[in-house]
């Protein structure tokens, strides 16, 4: 019988490890300045709304006109909305999103003596 330290696995394991930078290094790999895109991951786009949408998606969102509903302008993102507003996303509420949120009932708890 062969020795632990022998076996298939634990040669095929310490095979992986003498060839990972980062069991060598000892800390976490990160790549290179030059290795990072120069863009962003993400795509900035301009939302295809219009002012005339809004009583729709207060419709389907349920808002019953407790909420204000803005469309961002040409020149703003959803990821940054305006001071004191939230974003959500129009196939957010035609999955179901509906305002207000609501709550969960709050635990119940049983109490013996």
């Amino acid at each position: 019988m062969s020795s632990p330290s022998n076996t298939p696995v634990s040669s095929t394991a310490a095979s992986i490890d003498s060839k990972s930078p980062i069991s060598q290094a000892g800390e976490p790999w990160l790549p290179e300045p030059e290795e990072l895109p120069n863009t962003p991951w993400y795509e900035e786009k301009a939302s295809t709304l219009r002012i005339s949408d809004i009583p729709i998606i207060k419709e389907k969102g349920g808002t019953m006109g407790r909420f204000e509903v803005v469309i961002p302008h040409p020149d703003e993102r959803a990821h940054r909305p305006p001071p004191g507003f939230h974003t959500f996303y129009m196939n957010q509420i035609e999955m179901g999103l509906r305002f207000p949120i609501p709550r969960s009932s709050p635990p119940s708890a049983v109490i013996s003596n």
